[in-house]
């Protein structure tokens, strides 16, 4: 499934690429606000969110955090900086859906994330050899990053294991770390048969010992 632009989104489009902040011609505060062009700009937005939305099952692109109902907390976002790649601020490949903790607070216009700083490598934006990441547009998050977790009430259990070079750059770059939740009894949980399984995230191994659920 891909999203196609209409003529007039296309028509838009060139015309705010040209100008000098293509992203922000419908916002609030722009003086081109009430132009026709700037609402096609506005109406291609919505249905780019809706679009990633629905593609990442509803969750941040870099965390896997989940977005349902969470609109304010989601960010529509530039792999590539619109501030540093004008052109393509409204390249579909180059727009996913992340929550604010990963968009704003720790990715905001770093390039750190390309393979060559500020420069692209290779002209085909969905080249992996361009980035570092895993990216939303041409990974499969989950042969990169093994998320361990579910959620409980208001328990909360999340751990994150790389299983790649790719995933490991990934949980280094946007401080998967941080957002990890372990308590011992989610080695009870999880490893309900006292043992530990190959490949389990090794805080998950480290409270299962704590609490004597795995066999040594």
């Amino acid at each position: 499934m891909r999203l196609k632009k209409s003529r007039s989104e296309k028509i838009a489009i060139k015309w705010a690429v040209a100008l000098k902040d293509p992203w922000g011609v419908d916002a609030s505060s722009s003086a081109l606000k009430s132009d026709s062009r700037a609402k096609a700009i506005s109406s291609f937005k919505i249905r780019l969110k809706k679009y990633h939305l629905l593609l990442q099952d509803s969750r941040c692109g870099y965390c896997r955090v989940s977005l349902h109902n969470r609109n304010i907390e989601t960010d529509r976002e530039h792999i590539l900086p619109k501030e540093r790649f004008k052109f393509l601020c409204f390249d579909i490949y180059n727009l996913s859906v992340a929550c604010k903790t990963c968009n704003m607070s720790i990715k905001k216009r770093r390039v750190t994330h390309l393979t060559s700083k500020g420069v692209l490598l290779h002209k085909d934006i969905l080249d992996e050899r361009n980035y570092k990441i895993v990216h939303p547009n041409i990974h499969v998050w989950s042969e990169h990053i093994d998320l361990q977790g579910d959620e409980d009430g208001d328990s909360v259990f999340r751990l994150y294991y790389p299983i790649t070079d790719r995933g490991k750059f990934t949980y280094d770059f946007f401080k998967l770390k941080d957002l990890e939740r372990a308590r011992n009894n989610d080695a009870q949980r999880i490893l309900p048969r006292g043992r530990t399984r190959k490949g389990d995230h090794p805080d998950i191994i480290a409270a299962a010992k704590a609490t004597g659920q795995a066999r040594r």
